[in-house]
C-alpha cells in the first residue's frame, strides 16, 4: 500500500513538472526575443548603430 502512495504521489509530481515545462519554455523564448528587440531597437533609435547590412543589400529596399 505504501509503495503504491509513493509512486502515485511520484507520477503526479512528474506529471506537474512535465505540464509547467512548455508554459515555462515559451515564456523564456518571448522574453528572450523582446528582449533582444528592444536592445536592437534602443540601438537603431540612438543613432549608434545604421541600417542592417540585410536591409542595405536587399533590391526591395534600395528604393527607399
Amino acid at each position: 500500500m505504501q509503495e503504491n502512495l509513493h509512486y502515485r504521489d511520484s507520477m503526479r509530481r512528474f506529471a506537474n513538472r512535465r505540464e509547467l515545462a512548455s508554459p515555462f519554455s515559451e515564456f523564456t523564448g518571448v522574453s528572450v526575443v523582446a528582449g533582444i528587440l528592444l536592445y536592437g531597437g534602443s540601438l537603431v533609435l540612438s543613432g549608434s548603430l545604421a541600417q542592417p547590412l540585410l536591409l542595405r543589400t536587399s533590391p526591395f529596399f534600395r528604393r527607399y
